[in-house]
């Protein structure tokens, strides 16, 4: 069940890289906590204001002709303040992932079930070994698996391979994992390694902050990486970003998460 006793090996750290590491993390943790407080204030006001102006750009909208120019520049308000009413949803789906309610949930077969929903489940190659149960909000880890797989999906050339794998780690001493200390226990690890053309190492060291894309403005809020970092972390586990131990090319996701009943 163990895949990756090699590359735990190459993550061992010093004592003092493994403090510092801890020391960032905590401060990261810090500094997520005031972006998630920030995201809930902003969603709620926010969405007030953009009530009105949807409201009253529907009630221009019914008062005026069809034809003219005035009644094309209050359609443009309209679907401005929809896109908006989309976007502020999607902050206050990040800003609620601090209201877990941790459960017991059966990994591998919640990631099977979401790759089946998947809309690119004929690219995604599966290799579920865990049989791991860990304690974590389902409706949060759901979420954060779909988002990855999104990423990856999106990250990805057309009918390129999307590798997903499961298995337990028995992390026998602290490493680092891509700058994240992994501490010892049981863990279960998800990755996710996508084709695409990888995340510079300026990108990757930001790509898990809300607001943060590496995709066009059509296509991406900048959310969910983020998200799924934050409903990882309430369940005590990790999320890492690197790039795949092979020559493809592309990123790897990792998702460590605190095995149920491990010591």
């Amino acid at each position: 069940m163990v895949f990756l006793t090699s590359q735990i090996a190459s993550r061992m750290a010093t004592p003092e890289q493994l403090e510092r590491s801890r020391i960032a993390l905590e401060a990261e943790r810090s500094r997520f906590a005031a972006l998630l407080l920030f995201a809930r204030h902003v969603s709620h006001d926010m969405s007030n204001y953009i009530t009105v102006v949807r409201t009253y750009s529907e009630l221009l909208l019914a008062d005026l002709p069809t034809t003219g120019s005035p009644h094309a520049d209050v359609l443009e308000i309209h679907r401005a303040a929809d896109a908006m009413v989309d976007y502020m949803q999607r902050i206050g789906r990040f800003a609620r992932t601090s209201t877990a309610r941790p459960g017991l949930v059966q990994l591998d077969e919640t990631l099977h079930n979401i790759i089946k929903e998947s809309v690119a489940v004929t690219r995604i190659r599966i290799n579920l070994n865990s049989a791991a149960a860990v304690r974590i909000d389902a409706v949060w880890l759901a979420d954060a698996l779909r988002e990855v797989l999104k990423n990856a999906t999106e990250a990805s050339p057309e009918n390129s391979v999307i590798e997903v794998r499961t298995c337990i780690e028995t992390v026998a001493a602290p490493m680092i994992d891509s700058g994240v200390p992994i501490e010892v226990g049981m863990w279960a690890l998800i990755e996710v390694t996508d084709s695409g053309v990888g995340i510079g190492l300026d990108m990757r060291s930001r790509a898990l902050d809300p607001f943060v894309t590496t995709k066009t403005a059509e296509r991406g809020a900048g959310f969910g990486l983020a998200l799924a970092r934050s409903a990882v972390w309430q369940a005590g586990g990790q999320l890492v970003i690197d790039e795949p131990d092979s020559t493809r090319g592309g990123t790897q996701v990792r998702l460590w998460l605190p095995l149920e009943g491990a010591p």
